[in-house]
């Protein structure tokens, strides 16, 4: 879910994401703690999938539309429109709500998620 540029960010997420922010801010970038920033994500991931009965490799982060789109696109012609279901909130940056659309229209699966 690409965080617009005026959508603040959920104080539950902004929790979660400080102790890897502090520690990227705080540490050489060459020895930082990957590891911890990695389960982290991991169980993030893991979490969404639970909650989407999905499995954690169907779960993709991206940081930016321009990557959402791409994945978007690259989903859906890597499964086909018959297994491809592409997930995307209902507060998406204009440029993906757009990619969606145009998948829509070309046969593929696209949900938009209320966000609680």
């Amino acid at each position: 879910m690409d965080n617009n540029a005026t959508t603040p960010i959920d104080p539950r997420v902004l929790d979660k994401m400080l102790p890897s922010i502090k520690m990227i801010m705080a540490i050489h970038p060459a020895s930082i703690g990957l590891d911890k920033n990695q389960k982290i994500l991991e169980e993030a991931r893991e979490k969404t999938a639970l909650s989407l009965n999905a499995h954690p490799t169907e779960i993709i982060f991206t940081v930016a539309a321009r990557k959402q789109i791409t994945c978007l696109f690259g989903i859906a012609r890597q499964y086909g429109s018959n297994l491809a279901i592409n997930l995307i909130s209902a507060i998406e940056h204009h440029a993906i709500q757009h990619a969606a659309e145009e998948l829509t229209s070309m046969g593929f699966s696209v949900i938009q998620v209320l966000l609680r």
